[in-house]
Protein backbone atom coordinates (compact mmCIF):
# COMPACT_ATOMS: atom_id res chain seq x y z
CA UNK A 1 0.00 0.00 0.00
CA UNK A 2 2.93 2.23 0.67
CA UNK A 3 4.58 1.95 -2.40
CA UNK A 4 1.01 2.35 -4.30
CA UNK A 5 0.28 5.71 -2.35
CA UNK A 6 3.70 6.93 -1.85
CA UNK A 7 5.93 5.39 -4.80
CA UNK A 8 9.44 3.61 -4.50
CA UNK A 9 11.31 5.37 -1.25
CA UNK A 10 14.55 6.31 -1.49
CA UNK A 11 16.43 4.50 1.49
CA UNK A 12 14.75 1.42 4.03
CA UNK A 13 15.49 0.76 7.48
CA UNK A 14 14.06 -2.78 9.07
CA UNK A 15 14.26 -4.65 12.12
CA UNK A 16 12.03 -7.79 13.22
CA UNK A 17 12.15 -11.15 14.94
CA UNK A 18 12.23 -14.49 13.17
CA UNK A 19 11.61 -17.80 15.38
CA UNK A 20 10.23 -19.89 12.21
CA UNK A 21 10.18 -23.31 14.15
CA UNK A 22 7.83 -21.91 16.88
CA UNK A 23 5.66 -19.50 13.98
CA UNK A 24 6.98 -16.15 14.83
CA UNK A 25 8.10 -13.92 11.79
CA UNK A 26 7.90 -10.25 12.98
CA UNK A 27 8.90 -7.26 10.81
CA UNK A 28 9.24 -3.37 11.09
CA UNK A 29 9.91 -1.61 8.30
CA UNK A 30 10.90 2.26 7.55
CA UNK A 31 10.83 3.86 4.02
CA UNK A 32 11.86 7.02 3.65
CA UNK A 33 11.20 9.59 0.76
CA UNK A 34 12.72 12.86 0.01
CA UNK A 35 9.07 14.56 0.16
CA UNK A 36 8.17 13.14 3.22
CA UNK A 37 8.70 14.57 6.87
CA UNK A 38 9.84 11.28 9.04
CA UNK A 39 9.03 8.17 7.52
CA UNK A 40 6.23 5.93 6.73
CA UNK A 41 6.35 2.66 8.74
CA UNK A 42 5.01 -1.02 7.99
CA UNK A 43 4.76 -3.60 10.35
CA UNK A 44 3.60 -7.07 9.84
CA UNK A 45 3.96 -10.48 10.28
CA UNK A 46 3.41 -14.03 11.88
CA UNK A 47 2.72 -14.68 15.42
CA UNK A 48 2.05 -17.96 17.53
CA UNK A 49 -0.62 -18.77 14.45
CA UNK A 50 -2.07 -21.81 16.36
CA UNK A 51 -3.66 -19.47 18.77
CA UNK A 52 -3.30 -15.16 17.27
CA UNK A 53 -6.05 -14.50 14.66
CA UNK A 54 -5.65 -12.19 11.87
CA UNK A 55 -5.61 -8.82 12.19
CA UNK A 56 -5.28 -5.84 9.92
CA UNK A 57 -4.66 -2.58 11.12
CA UNK A 58 -3.63 0.93 9.68
CA UNK A 59 -2.44 4.25 10.92
CA UNK A 60 -2.23 7.59 8.89
CA UNK A 61 -0.70 10.46 10.41
CA UNK A 62 -1.77 13.87 8.22
CA UNK A 63 -1.03 17.59 9.51
CA UNK A 64 -5.05 18.00 9.89
CA UNK A 65 -5.75 14.84 11.64
CA UNK A 66 -5.35 11.50 12.10
CA UNK A 67 -7.51 8.07 10.48
CA UNK A 68 -7.32 4.71 12.69
CA UNK A 69 -8.70 1.40 10.52
CA UNK A 70 -8.54 -1.95 12.58
CA UNK A 71 -10.22 -5.32 11.53
CA UNK A 72 -10.65 -5.92 15.00
CA UNK A 73 -14.10 -4.40 14.65
CA UNK A 74 -13.70 -1.07 16.37
CA UNK A 75 -15.22 1.76 13.65
CA UNK A 76 -12.65 3.59 11.24
CA UNK A 77 -12.12 6.95 12.90
CA UNK A 78 -10.66 10.10 11.39
CA UNK A 79 -9.37 11.51 14.92
CA UNK A 80 -8.94 15.88 13.93
CA UNK A 81 -6.01 18.28 15.32
CA UNK A 82 -8.43 20.38 16.77
CA UNK A 83 -9.53 17.68 18.99
CA UNK A 84 -13.14 16.15 17.55
CA UNK A 85 -13.22 12.73 15.88
CA UNK A 86 -15.83 12.13 13.76
CA UNK A 87 -16.49 8.23 11.92
CA UNK A 88 -15.19 7.36 8.45
CA UNK A 89 -17.83 6.09 6.26
CA UNK A 90 -17.23 2.11 5.76
CA UNK A 91 -17.34 0.55 2.15
CA UNK A 92 -20.04 -1.59 2.01
CA UNK A 93 -17.73 -4.46 0.69
CA UNK A 94 -14.50 -6.05 2.54
CA UNK A 95 -11.32 -4.80 1.07
CA UNK A 96 -10.19 -8.72 0.61
CA UNK A 97 -13.62 -8.85 -0.99
CA UNK A 98 -13.07 -6.02 -3.16
CA UNK A 99 -9.55 -7.13 -4.08
CA UNK A 100 -10.56 -10.28 -5.48
CA UNK A 101 -13.68 -9.71 -7.13
CA UNK A 102 -11.44 -7.11 -9.08
CA UNK A 103 -8.91 -9.39 -9.69
CA UNK A 104 -11.34 -12.28 -10.50
CA UNK A 105 -12.99 -9.54 -13.34
CA UNK A 106 -9.65 -9.13 -14.83
CA UNK A 107 -9.25 -12.50 -15.57
CA UNK A 108 -12.81 -12.87 -16.62
CA UNK A 109 -12.58 -10.18 -19.01
CA UNK A 110 -9.34 -10.42 -20.08
CA UNK A 111 -8.44 -7.24 -18.91
CA UNK A 112 -4.62 -5.95 -17.86
CA UNK A 113 -5.23 -4.38 -14.24
CA UNK A 114 -5.33 -0.88 -13.83
CA UNK A 115 -5.19 -1.18 -10.40
CA UNK A 116 -2.09 -3.02 -8.85
CA UNK A 117 -0.86 -3.58 -12.05
CA UNK A 118 1.72 -6.56 -11.72
CA UNK A 119 4.80 -4.34 -11.98
CA UNK A 120 3.79 -2.64 -8.78
CA UNK A 121 2.97 -6.21 -7.60
CA UNK A 122 7.14 -7.69 -8.58
CA UNK A 123 8.42 -3.98 -6.91
CA UNK A 124 6.02 -4.80 -3.60
CA UNK A 125 8.09 -8.26 -3.52
CA UNK A 126 11.23 -7.04 -3.98
CA UNK A 127 10.94 -4.71 -1.58
CA UNK A 128 9.45 -7.01 1.02
CA UNK A 129 12.61 -9.50 -0.25
CA UNK A 130 15.04 -6.76 0.14
CA UNK A 131 13.42 -5.86 4.39
CA UNK A 132 13.35 -9.73 5.21
CA UNK A 133 17.52 -9.24 4.57
CA UNK A 134 17.77 -5.89 6.00
CA UNK A 135 15.77 -7.31 9.14
CA UNK A 136 19.46 -8.65 9.87
CA UNK A 137 21.11 -4.97 9.85
CA UNK A 138 18.73 -4.23 12.61
CA UNK A 139 17.54 -1.06 11.73
CA UNK A 140 20.32 0.23 9.31
CA UNK A 141 19.00 2.77 6.87
CA UNK A 142 20.09 1.25 3.42
CA UNK A 143 19.75 3.05 -0.14
CA UNK A 144 16.44 1.46 -1.73
CA UNK A 145 17.41 -0.02 -5.10
CA UNK A 146 14.11 -0.32 -7.33
CA UNK A 147 13.31 -2.94 -9.79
Amino acid sequence: MALHLFGQPEYVSASGYEDLANGIDHLTADLYYPNIDGAVTITGGWHHPKAYPFSMEYTVVAENGTVEFSSAGRPTTLYRADGEEEAVKEPSMDGFEAELRYYISTCVEGKKPDNCPPRESATAVALTQALVELRKEKGAKSKWKSV
